[in-house]
């Protein structure tokens, strides 16, 4: 949320955008809480025109730009990860037959996407289990959700776990799965394939840039459950094209990095404070 520093600032302002809610806003809190956020991004361009910006994601710096911010004072400079102590993950056949969530339990990550796919794959592989790692208001609605589904006694619902605690979920997982209408940059995306679990996600502003489709996992049409389904299963089967995603997975999530980012963020300052 903009804190509209311009106004009142003496000093240099750099504005820090991991993403902008705009409407998805209304499908997260209520109506008067997301209409004043709205209402705040409004003034986003009339008053931040004349400051620098630094961002997580091309699709963030995109939404900048569509809403009237000049794109030669925004940049772009990608998230890293805490690397995992796990430096070699078994090949995907040797993990069971799971798929995993990160992230929170909110309305807007679709989480039931991730549940009515799995119902669609059981058939299929009946050791499918589910392990949704994270906490928020949705909880009580997709543990019901499951319930319904014949997805109660295969979905564990890890709640917030630490750092290692997660990657060791990560790493017993054939696939990892982000269905979220929107993200800044999809920080979970890279934190799985520091584990060499590709990922399946929504072609969704943010998880466009950190998944690479083909390559590193699959991007699918937002809400499309079917096709969450048919890539979810594509890796399940840990064949050697899925062995392969999952190696690319690892390598390019070699290349985020918090000194790395730490050095684009004092560029950025030092640009700031020089009115370049």
């Amino acid at each position: 949320m903009p804190f509209l520093s311009p106004l009142y600032s003496a000093a240099p302002v750099l504005a820090l955008c991991h993403h902008l809610f705009g409407e998805t806003a209304f499908r997260q809190v209520a109506w008067p809480i997301a209409a004043t956020v709205y209402g705040l991004e409004l003034l986003v361009p009339p008053l931040y025109r004349r400051q620098r910006f630094l961002t997580i994601s091309e699709s963030s710096r995109a939404d900048l730009m569509r809403r009237g911010v000049h794109g030669d004072r925004i940049s772009v400079s990608h998230c890293g990860i805490r690397r995992p102590a796990l430096t070699a993950p078994r090949p995907l056949r040797e993990r069971p037959c799971c798929v995993s969530y990160v992230g929170r339990l909110e309305p807007y990550k679709n989480v039931d996407v991730l549940l009515r796919a799995a119902a669609r794959l059981t058939g299929s592989f009946p050791a499918l289990s589910l392990v949704l790692i994270g906490r928020g208001s949705d909880r009580p609605r997709l543990e019901a959700r499951a319930v319904q589904l014949g997805l109660g006694a295969r979905t564990h619902f890890a709640g917030f776990v630490s750092d290692d605690e997660r990657d060791e979920l990560l790493a017993r997982s054939r696939v990892c799965v982000c269905p979220s209408e929107k993200e800044g940059w999809g920080l979970t995306v890279i934190e799985a394939n520091a584990l060499a679990t590709p990922v399946v996600a929504s072609d969704a502003p943010g998880l466009r840039d950190s998944v690479r489709s083909g390559e590193t996992g699959f991007l699918v049409p937002t809400g499309n459950v079917e096709l969450f389904a048919d890539r979810i299963g594509a890796l399940l089967r840990a064949d050697a094209a899925a062995e392969q995603m999952a190696s690319a997975a690892l390598a390019w999530s070699l290349r985020f990095d918090w000194d790395l980012a730490a050095d684009e963020m004092a560029l950025a300052i030092e640009a700031t404070r020089h009115g370049r």
